[in-house]
């Protein structure tokens, strides 16, 4: 398995396919916790750390995409793709729509994460500070290069 994540990590890198995926990024003053439970943790194929972050590895038709497997910690201005696959369109290879519609993310987040939950993390403790429904808002997702869901924690 350790061959298929280097040369899967060498693809991405060095392949003119590009990369897409959900991201999360850390605006606040805070460390936060991302947490989630989602429809694939039962189907792993394989979990494994990338890039200091525990990963689940689902096998599709057309190659692998990686979810979140752990809870995240992000540092402010920090950010973690929660899911990612190589390829233009993270939505219409999940078999949800297109990225180019709002309501297609929305439904793919809500269908795809059963849990999803924000916490402010300070000294070990844990404060709720956004659940799924942040997620479900429209003004809270943003298209980045027309490839890419950047969801802001402020």
């Amino acid at each position: 398995m350790r061959y298929i994540i280097i040369y899967l990590l060498l693809f991405i890198f060095l392949s003119c396919d590009p990369s897409t995926a959900i991201r999360i990024v850390n605006k606040t003053d805070y460390q936060i916790m991302i947490e989630c439970k989602t429809i694939y943790d039962e189907q792993s194929d394989e979990v494994e750390m990338l890039g200091g972050r525990l990963m689940r590895y689902i096998r599709l038709e057309s190659g692998y995409f990686v979810i979140q497997a752990g809870p995240v910690l992000l540092q402010r201005k920090e950010g973690s793709n929660i899911i990612g696959k190589v390829g233009y369109n993270i939505i219409r290879e999940l078999g949800y729509g297109s990225i180019e519609n709002i309501d297609d993310i929305i439904s793919a987040i809500d269908e795809i994460f059963i849990e999803l939950n924000i916490f402010i993390y300070d000294n070990g403790e844990k404060t709720l500070l956004y659940d799924k429904n942040y997620f479900l808002n429209e003004q809270n997702i943003n298209l980045d290069r027309k490839r890419f869901i950047r969801i802001v924690i402020e």
